[in-house]
């Protein structure tokens, strides 16, 4: 926007300016994040998998977007109690009876 553009606001569409730039920029940060997402169902190596979650789960919650935070500590509970089922030595990997 050309200075001269931008000296012409009110001060009611200065705030609202800053808020659509701001709500831009917190959708694109979004998008990013799910088109980053793609790639776990890229390849089926757990281990690759497990590091890939971690380093997009710290992305999501340093991104300061709430709707991805919840995402990344959803992922984060269910692989805990993924691990924590797999190294049980009482796990016989099936369902009880």
């Amino acid at each position: 926007m050309p200075a001269q553009a931008a000296e012409n606001l009110t001060d009611n569409q200065e705030i609202k300016l800053k808020e659509l730039l701001e709500y831009n920029l917190k959708s694109i940060r979004a998008h990013l994040l799910r088109e980053l997402f793609q790639q776990f169902w890229d390849d089926v190596s757990p281990t690759w998998a497990g590091r890939f979650l971690d380093t997009w789960c710290t992305s999501a919650m340093r991104s300061r977007l709430a709707p991805m935070k919840k995402v990344a500590k959803s992922l984060r509970r269910h692989r805990l109690r993924h691990d924590r089922a797999a190294s049980s030595p009482t796990s016989s990997g099936g369902c009880s009876s």
